[in-house]
C-alpha cells in the first residue's frame, strides 16, 4: 500500500537537477534572493533569537549566521537564521497552504549545505524538494488546521525542511520516507502571538528548521517513523487538521504541478494578508492626493477568511509588533500617515496618530473576494469618496528576479550592506548552480564596510 510518507519520499529521492523546468530553478533562486535579501535587514530584530542560539550551539562550528558572521552547529545555525530571514515578516509565502516556506526550509538547508560541503546545484536541488513537499502537504489543508489554532507554517515548514534535509543528506528513498515520516513529530507551533502581541512567532520558523535538520539526522542514523504517520488514525492529518486524508490526494501532482511557482513575496515587512490592503491604499493616496486628516472613515472590504485570522480585524490596544503586523487596521493606518511602510513603523503602536486613524477603518467581509484581494473604500470629509480594488488572481506578488530586485532596493537603506555588496549576493544567487560551496553565498551576507 501506498504511504503518503512513501509517495513524497519517491519524489524526492528521484529528483535531479536536470529534469527540473527551467522556470521553477529560476524562481527557486528568485525565492532565495528574497529571502536572503531581507535577512539582510533583519539581525536588529532578532537578537535575541540569535544570542539564543549562540548559547544552546556552544559556539563553533562550520554553519554561518547570516549578516552575524558567527560560526555555529547546524542546530544553532538554522535557529539563528530562520529568525533573521523571519524577523521582518517580509519573507516568501505560499498563500494555499498559508505557509512560510522560504524561512523554514532554507536555513535548514543552508545549514546541512555548510556542514557538508554541498555545492548550489546540490543544494538548489534539495531546495525546490523541500518547497514542493511543503506545499504538497499543506495544500488544501490549511485553512483546517489554521481553523483549529494551529501556524501552517509550523505545521508545513517542518515537512519540507525535512524533506529538503533528506535529498541534501543524499539520503536513500527508504531513509527519506522516515526523515518525512519522523517529521510530524517535530511539527507545532500556534496563532496566538498574533493575537497577543508576543516572540513565539519569532521562534517557530527556528523550531521548524531545526525539526527538519533533527528529523533527517535521525533517519540518516537509522530510526523508522510510521509509514502511515500522516494518513493514520492517530497520524498528522486527524491532529492537525481534524480528519484523515486520503493518500492518494497528497502530492498527486508533484512533477506535473510545480508549487514553487506560485510562491508569492511581500513588499511590505507585514503579514501577506495585509500586502494588498497597504499595496492599494498607497496607491489610492498617491493617485488622488489624499491627505490623512481629510478623511472621514475607510472601509476594508476582505474575505472572511482574511478578517477571521487571528489578529488581522485588531484595533488594540497593542503590546507588540507581532501584534501591528497582523493588524489590518494598524497596517492601513500606518501607510496613510506616512506614505509608505518601514519597519519602524510597526513599532509605533502608543502613536496618538495611529490609533486615532485605527477608529475611522471598519472590516467588511465579502465571500466573493479571495484572500489577497479586497477593496478599499475612503470616504473624505468634504463629502467626496475615492473607491478602488485590488483582485489578486495569485500574479500580483508573483515578482519575477527584476521586480525583487527592484523591492531589495527599497529595503536597501534599512539593510546591513550597501549597494556593492548586494550586488555581489544577487550575482551568486543568479549563478548558484555553477557555486562551488555554498558557503560563498552565506559568507558573502557578512557585512562590508558600508
Amino acid at each position: 500500500m501506498n504511504t503518503i510518507a512513501g509517495n513524497l519520499a519517491e519524489f524526492v529521492y528521484n529528483l535531479t537537477f536536470e529534469e527540473i523546468p527551467q522556470q521553477v530553478v529560476e524562481k527557486a533562486k528568485t525565492c532565495l534572493l528574497h529571502n536572503i535579501g531581507v535577512s539582510l535587514a533583519g539581525l536588529e530584530h532578532s537578537k535575541i533569537p540569535v544570542e539564543a542560539a549562540k548559547a544552546f550551539s556552544g559556539g563553533g562550528g562550520p554553519c554561518t549566521v547570516l549578516v552575524d558572521g558567527a560560526k555555529l552547529g547546524m542546530a544553532g545555525a538554522a535557529f539563528a537564521n530562520a529568525a533573521i530571514i523571519h524577523a521582518r515578516a517580509q519573507e516568501d509565502v505560499h498563500t494555499g497552504a498559508l505557509t512560510h516556506v522560504g524561512p523554514t526550509i532554507t536555513p535548514a538547508l543552508l545549514a546541512v549545505a555548510e556542514m557538508n560541503n554541498l555545492s548550489g546545484k546540490d543544494f538548489l536541488t534539495a531546495l525546490i524538494a523541500g518547497y514542493e513537499v511543503a506545499i504538497a502537504v499543506g495544500e488544501p489543508w490549511a485553512a483546517n488546521s489554521t481553523g483549529r489554532g494551529f501556524r501552517a507554517t509550523s505545521l508545513y515548514g517542518t515537512i519540507g525542511a525535512a524533506a529538503g534535509v533528506a535529498k541534501a543528506l543524499s539520503l536513500d528513498q527508504k531513509a527519506t520516507a522516515n526523515a518525512i515520516s519522523l517529521s510530524t513529530i517535530q511539527a507545532g507551533g500556534t496563532n496566538q502571538s498574533w493575537i497577543s502581541g508576543t516572540m513565539e512567532w519569532r521562534f517557530e520558523v527556528g523550531n521548524a528548521a531545526l525539526g527538519g535538520i533533527i528529523a533527517g539526522t535521525l533517519a540518516q542514523k537509522g530510526a523508522i517513523g510510521a509509514p502511515d504517520a500522516f494518513e493514520g488514525d492517530a497520524g498528522f492529518y486527524k491532529a492537525f487538521v481534524g480528519e484523515k486524508v486520503d493518500p492518494g490526494l497528497v502530492g498527486s501532482g508533484l512533477k506535473r504541478e510545480w508549487g514553487t511557482m506560485g510562491v508569492t513575496f511581500k513588499p511590505y515587512p507585514v503579514c501577506a494578508l495585509n500586502q494588498s490592503p497597504v499595496h492599494l491604499v498607497l496607491s489610492m493616496i498617491k493617485i488622488h492626493d489624499i491627505k490623512a486628516e481629510n478623511i472621514k472613515g475607510i472601509k476594508l472590504v476582505f474575505s472572511p477568511s482574511a478578517i477571521s485570522y487571528p489578529g488581522t480585524d485588531s484595533k488594540g490596544p497593542f503590546s507588540g509588533v507581532g501584534a501591528t503586523l497582523m493588524s489590518a487596521q494598524f497596517c492601513l493606518a500606518t501607510a496613510i500617515l506616512n506614505r509608505i511602510v518601514r519597519q519602524a513603523h510597526l513599532f509605533e503602536f502608543r502613536n496618538e496618530r495611529v490609533i486615532e486613524m485605527i477608529d475611522r477603518i471598519e472590516l467588511v467581509g465579502d465571500a466573493g473576494l479571495t484572500s489577497t484581494s479586497c477593496r478599499i473604500e475612503i470616504a473624505m470629509n468634504d463629502g467626496k469618496v475615492y473607491k478602488d480594488e485590488l483582485i489578486d488572481k495569485g500574479d500580483i506578488f508573483n515578482l519575477s528576479w527584476d521586480e525583487e530586485k527592484n523591492i531589495l532596493q527599497n529595503i536597501l537603506p534599512e539593510m546591513a550592506v550597501g549597494a556593492e555588496q548586494l550586488d555581489r549576493i544577487t550575482g551568486l544567487i543568479g549563478s548558484l548552480e555553477r557555486v562551488e560551496r555554498i558557503s560563498t553565498l552565506t559568507e558573502a551576507t557578512v557585512p562590508w564596510i558600508k
